[in-house]
């Protein structure tokens, strides 16, 4: 049986290749690192480290539909994230280049969902501008409104990581979120 199987919904190859069926035990590895789980999906979904957040996710989708497993039993669910091996695997940040430090995995999720990873290097932008790009990308992007401490968690590794001591770039007059381009020389005279 196929894992990728709604009706009217349109899946990946790596999702559509998929045989077996939705356990607890596979939706924590597929929550855990989607990636990994089906390699070539299309999903901007990073995944969910923490085994607590999984155990609780698994709980809530397990309220719904006329079929509800057991919460808690599997072995899966019931590690925490002490349980973690020292080697762990690479996660998704890793693969993106991200520089170690907290907020890491969450700028890898947030970020990646609708950017390269690239823009947001480039930003060169202190807290309080990160901070107003946040207010920017809520109020007229659509991003969801984060919570407090995940804002500050977040904008803190940006401004470590990408503020202006790793960016000699200048501010546009025109948006002073984002960052001037560099102008295109002038291409010469075409001849005829």
């Amino acid at each position: 049986m196929a894992q990728a199987t709604v009706e009217g919904c349109t899946y990946s190859n790596a999702l559509a290749k998929l045989d077996g069926s939705w356990t607890l035990e596979e939706l924590d590895k597929f929550l855990t690192d989607p990636r990994r789980y089906a390699p070539g999906n299309r999903m901007a979904f990073a995944g969910l480290r923490k085994a607590g957040q999984r155990h609780d996710l698994l709980a809530y989708l397990s309220t719904l539909g006329d079929k509800k497993p057991a919460i808690g039993t599997s072995e899966a669910t019931a590690k925490t994230d002490s349980d973690k091996p020292a080697e762990a695997e690479p996660t998704f940040a890793d693969e993106l280049g991200l520089p170690k430090g907290e907020g890491r995995e969450d700028v890898a999720a947030l970020c990646s969902a609708c950017h390269s990873l690239q823009i947001v290097k480039q930003q060169g932008l202190d807290a309080d501008r990160w901070d107003g790009l946040m207010d920017w990308m809520t109020k007229k992007q659509g991003m969801p409104a984060l919570e407090p401490e995940d804002r500050t968690r977040i904008v803190s590794y940006l401004a470590e990581h990408y503020g202006p001591q790793s960016s000699s770039r200048s501010m546009s007059p025109m948006n002073p979120m984002m960052p001037t381009m560099p102008r295109m020389p002038a291409m010469p005279p075409q001849k005829q």
